[in-house]
């Protein structure tokens, strides 16, 4: 893992050190097989901007992190950028090879838009927490990521109030732990409900749940959540 503060300018000359180029050159970058139902082509398509949200219930970050740790096995890098609190502990257990990994601090607020240029190319995804670009910059960064091929996982809403817009969306519905007992035990496994959308090939909505992690640590399908049978009665009293 490298951790990078620097100018835009030194971010491209610490990147042509640090960080090989990739060597891959496929349509697409690799995801983990569970996830693979989310994406409308089975993968992240190169130059696509994915937003991952989550309706008040928490684990956008978790599973914009298991969405990188599919290019990441398949030996590409990524970059985290303005994620302050991000858990090393909780990458790693994602999935994510923090060899792989690279840091760079939160910029200023006038300079998002040209710090994620100078990422794009550099590497083969990017996850961030950015502020609401200007619809210029969204345009520039989003031609940008198209040309280079570069990825963009966007975690949060910004895209909701700035011009970069999101290929797909992942949205977190609800999450549900499992371990507890009645006040003692430990928590074990999470459940989250996600519902992908998107624009194009990716309009159909896909619904599915996951456990991240499951009981022993891994990033898996849930079965989903059988639908309460519904009873219809006569007016007499009896079932029909």
């Amino acid at each position: 893992m490298a951790r990078v503060s620097a100018t835009a300018a030194q971010l491209r000359e610490q990147f042509a050190a640090q960080v090989p180029t990739s060597l891959h050159h496929e349509r697409s970058l690799a995801v983990l097989e569970p996830l693979q139902p989310l994406f409308a082509t089975g993968g992240l398509l190169r130059g696509h901007t994915v937003s991952v949200q989550a309706a008040g219930c928490g684990g956008a970050r978790s599973l914009a992190l298991a969405v990188a740790a599919g290019p990441v096995a398949a030996g590409s890098w990524v970059a985290a950028v303005g994620l302050p609190t991000l858990g090393l502990c909780a990458a790693a257990e994602c999935g994510v090879d923090l060899r792989r990994l690279v840091l760079v601090d939160t910029p200023p607020a006038d300079r998002w838009a040209e710090v994620l240029a100078a990422l794009v190319g550099g590497v083969d995804l990017i996850v961030a927490a950015p502020p609401p670009l200007t619809a210029a910059d969204g345009r520039r960064l989003a031609a940008r990521l198209r040309e280079r091929g570069t990825s963009l996982v966007v975690v949060g809403e910004a895209h909701r109030r700035s011009a970069l817009g999101a290929d797909e969306t992942l949205r977190v519905e609800a999450v549900r732990w499992s371990g507890v007992g009645r006040g003692h035990g430990h928590l074990r496994a999470r459940r989250l409900e996600v519902v992908a959308s998107g624009r194009g090939r990716a309009a159909r909505v896909r619904r599915m749940a996951l456990w991240l992690p499951d009981a022993d640590g891994q990033i898996t399908r849930a079965a989903p959540v059988p639908e309460p049978a519904v009873v219809l009665r006569h007016p007499s009293g009896g079932a029909g």
